[in-house]
């Protein structure tokens, strides 16, 4: 487990395998354009990302802003909080 150096909404440090709540924009110009989902965060080719479980592709990323995160536990000790 890795500390990401960053810290969620709360104050709270974001740590690799953390289970963390936020919302993300898709690439369009609307502000209010946001959902809300939940996963867990993963170290990916050098940087660290919120990987929900069900999506593979290395791409996603790159059209979403995300932001406004908040831990709400780790894949270790609540592993039922990503199951959907």
């Amino acid at each position: 487990m890795q500390f990401t150096g960053l810290k969620d909404r709360n104050g709270k440090e974001i740590w690799e395998g953390d289970i963390v709540k936020y919302k993300y924009q898709d690439g369009s110009d609307e502000e209010n354009n946001f959902d809300e989902h939940k996963s867990k965060i993963e170290f990916v080719e050098g940087q660290f990302y919120p990987r929900p479980h069900q999506i593979e592709c290395e791409d996603y990323w790159y059209s979403y802003r995300l932001f406004d995160f908040e831990v709400i536990g780790n894949i270790w000790e609540n592993p039922e909080l990503l199951v959907k």
